[in-house]
């Protein structure tokens, strides 16, 4: 990602930063809103080229820990955020305030 040129000398710096969101917000609201067998068809629906790594992890918690660690610092992660928007909107609701990181 980098800077656009918003005139001649001058760069949007808002391109250069990258959000960051809480990764055990992330854990807790993925948690909450899936049961295994939902995990794993969400997986398959949306992130299928990341699941065939889900097969070594054994438990719930195991997958989601992996899932968030694939899809951190990249796009998907925006992705994941706005399926569950869309798709579990009554659970993300609960989480969507406390997901970005408050700079220190």
């Amino acid at each position: 990602m980098g800077a656009r040129e918003t005139s001649p000398g001058r760069f949007d710096v808002t391109d250069l930063i990258q959000k960051t969101y809480d990764t055990g917000i992330i854990r807790r609201l993925l948690d909450e809103a899936f049961d295994e067998d939902d995990l794993n068809a969400f997986l398959y629906d949306y992130f299928r080229p990341f699941r065939a790594g889900f097969d070594q992890f054994p438990t719930k918690k195991a997958k989601i820990q992996f899932l968030i660690e694939s899809l951190e610092g990249t796009p998907e992660i925006d992705r994941l955020l706005d399926l569950m928007a869309r798709d579990y909107p009554s659970v993300y609701r609960r989480y969507a305030d406390l997901l970005q990181r408050q700079p220190s």
